[in-house]
Order: structure tokens, then C-alpha cells, then sequence
């Protein structure tokens, strides 16, 4: 089988490396070599966080002459492409889960950002895209069609659905420290939401990275939940709220419908799985009124108002598992390798990372 290798920019307790490990990992249980290297040392609490990928898959840290030999080289971020374009390798794939240069604003400087991406999205790498909205991106923005490798779940749980708990009601979130990430909205619905329903004192989790979210007697922060524990979290939540401004991939949507929970959000990136009035509610990016009145019409009409949608969603969900997923990039990659070539101005590289300020390696 090809050796495999996957660069990643760090290893933190993130959903875009949690799913390149995933992806790792499943390659391994085929048949493949697969190697792990990060531009940075490895987060040492992320075993922590995702236990069952980190203990079995080492990751080693990039070396200043460049990546090892490998039949593929991966890239996971746009940061990690002008390495594995001057990689050895008989395939140079960038996996793209994000189109970075959109989503800038974050950034000291989104202007430069955006610049440095948009020059590496040029560099000759063969192209996968985690789902059709970052696929059609690409393909409006520079003019070819990456192949579908879609992120997945574990499978869903079968039999009754999770009941709802007495007491007041629980949404819960995932929030981060990046404006596009809609935590500031996610908050403000919440607000609006108590403010309909003053009586159900309707509670609010959250977990990841919290700092944009107010002290407030009724928001709990539950931290950075590790991976085997959320779907125990989703399913103590009559709600998901999920109000991005937009993702690639939504993989918390998808946990959570997986677990049986209502979910509330918006469509982009969502697309392929939560459907308005079929598996989700599905509102306006960064409507916050129409959040509201969603999350409001769940709680309103109770478990058995929402229990056939929750029913779509699980099985909905049981379709986009992590085997598919690995079916999917590994369909990608042999296809690459028999079929792919890059294209004829290869001495464009130089002049794209010269640009970007990247010295050449001695991996050629």
C-alpha cells in the first residue's frame, strides 16, 4: 500500500484536526503507511481530548530540511501547502476544509491573510474538498473542481431516542474565540430566546473556548469536552444551536443529530445533511430573530413535536459515518495517483513561494 503522509499547521483539540486524524486512521485500519507530521509541537493535552486518534497515531514535528518521502503528501491547511509542493512525493494533495482567505477577519491582518492563501490555492496541489460548498468556492474562484471527501460521525445510536430531562431546558453550543464562528450570535439568540420564555429558565452549555460568552447565571461552560464524552452532552440538550457564520464541514451539526438532538442552524456548510423542516431548522446566517423564534418553536412544542424530525436527522446522520468518509479518501487518492497530473506551468512554484516569503528545502 502508498505510503501516506498528512501535514498538519498544529495539533490542537480541533474539529478540522480531529478529522484529519480521523481520516489517518481510518487509511491505517485499509492497509496504508500513514505518517503524521505537524509544523508545531503537538498540544500535550490533546490525548485528552481526542483519546481514541492521538494514543494510536503518532505525530512528529516537522523537520527544518522538510518532509520525508512519501508516495502522497497531504496538505490540511493552506499554511502547509508550500511545504508539501516542494515535498517528495509521486502526489501532492492539498485537503481543503475551509476556504481560508473568506474567512479572514480574525486575522492581525486579513488583507495579508488572504493574500498568502489565495496564493497557495494556486500552487499545483491535486484537490479535495470536505464538502460541495467549499467545492463550488474553488471552483468559482479558480476554475477547477475538487473531488468530495466528506468528514463523518461514529454511528448513531439505534433504539428510542433520548428523553428530555425534567427541569429547565438545556441548548447547547460550541463556542470559539473567532468572530465567524458566531459565538457573539449564538449568545444574543439566547438572550432573546429567555427573554420569549421567561417562565422555562432555559439554560445554555457551552463548551469549547468560551471567552466572547458573559458571566451569566444561566450559561454553564463545560470547557473542552472530550471527544467521546460530547455525545452524552448533545443528548443532554433538547437543543443544538449552531449559528456560524458559515463552515465547510459543520461536524457539531452533524454529532448532534447523530445523538437525537434537535438542531437549529444555518445552511452553509450544513447543507447535505440539515434540512429546513426535515432533519433541522435551518434559518438565515446570522439572523438572530430567526434563531430565536427556532429555538423557541422546539422547546414550545416539546419531545413528541420534534420527535419524528430528530428521527430524519439520526438516520440522516447513520449515512455520513467515518467509514465513508475513509471510502471516500481513499476512492480520491487512488484516483490521484493513476489519474492526476499537475499542470504544465510547474515553474510557477517557485515564483508563488518566493512570493509568499517560503525559502526552498532541500526535499526536492
Amino acid at each position: 500500500m502508498a505510503r501516506v503522509q498528512f501535514l498538519l499547521p498544529s495539533v490542537t483539540a480541533s474539529g478540522g484536526v480531529f478529522s484529519v486524524l480521523r481520516h489517518a486512521a481510518g487509511l491505517t485500519q485499509a492497509g496504508y503507511d500513514v505518517a503524521l507530521v505537524s509544523m508545531t509541537p503537538p498540544d500535550p493535552g490533546v490525548g485528552d481530548v481526542l483519546p481514541g486518534v492521538v494514543r494510536t497515531l503518532p505525530v512528529a514535528q516537522l523537520d527544518p530540511e522538510g518532509l520525508p518521502a512519501a508516495d502522497v503528501q497531504v496538505a490540511t491547511h493552506f499554511t502547509t501547502v508550500p511545504v508539501v509542493a516542494q515535498a517528495r512525493a509521486q502526489l501532492k494533495v492539498h485537503f481543503m476544509q475551509h476556504m481560508e482567505e473568506i474567512f479572514a477577519v480574525d486575522e492581525p491582518d486579513p488583507a495579508s491573510f488572504a493574500e498568502a492563501a489565495r496564493y497557495c490555492y494556486r500552487l499545483p496541489l491535486y484537490r479535495l474538498a470536505n464538502s460541495r460548498w467549499v467545492q463550488a468556492q474553488y471552483e468559482r474562484l479558480y476554475g477547477s473542481r475538487p473531488m468530495l471527501v466528506h468528514n463523518g460521525v461514529d454511528a448513531p445510536d439505534e433504539g428510542p431516542l433520548p428523553a428530555w430531562a425534567d427541569g429547565p431546558p438545556v441548548v447547547i453550543s460550541f463556542a470559539h474565540t473567532f468572530l465567524w464562528k458566531g459565538t457573539a450570535e449564538a449568545y444574543r439568540t439566547m438572550e432573546l430566546v429567555r427573554a420569549a420564555v421567561p417562565d422555562l429558565d432555559v439554560q445554555w452549555h457551552v463548551f469549547g473556548t468560551a471567552a466572547r460568552v458573559p458571566e451569566q447565571p444561566w450559561i454553564h461552560r463545560l470547557g473542552t469536552v472530550p471527544h467521546d464524552r460530547l455525545r452524552q452532552a448533545y443528548q443532554r440538550a433538547q437543543v443544538m444551536l449552531a449559528v456560524s457564520w458559515a463552515e465547510s464541514f459543520h461536524l457539531p451539526v452533524l454529532e448532534a443529530m447523530a445523538a437525537g438532538t434537535a438542531v437549529v442552524t444555518q445552511p452553509i456548510g450544513t447543507e447535505e445533511f440539515a434540512r429546513g423542516g426535515d432533519t433541522a431548522w435551518v434559518v438565515p446566517p446570522r439572523d438572530v430573530d430567526a434563531a430565536a423564534r427556532a429555538v423557541v418553536q422546539v422547546l414550545a412544542g416539546g419531545a413528541a413535536a420534534s420527535h419524528d424530525l430528530r428521527l430524519r436527522a439520526r438516520a440522516e446522520a447513520a449515512r455520513h459515518t467515518w467509514e465513508r468518509a475513509t471510502a471516500q479518501m481513499r476512492q480520491a487518492l487512488v484516483h490521484g495517483l493513476s489519474a492526476w497530473r499537475p499542470p504544465a506551468a510547474q515553474d510557477a512554484v517557485p515564483r508563488i513561494l518566493e512570493r509568499l516569503g517560503v525559502p526552498p528545502t532541500t526535499a526536492q
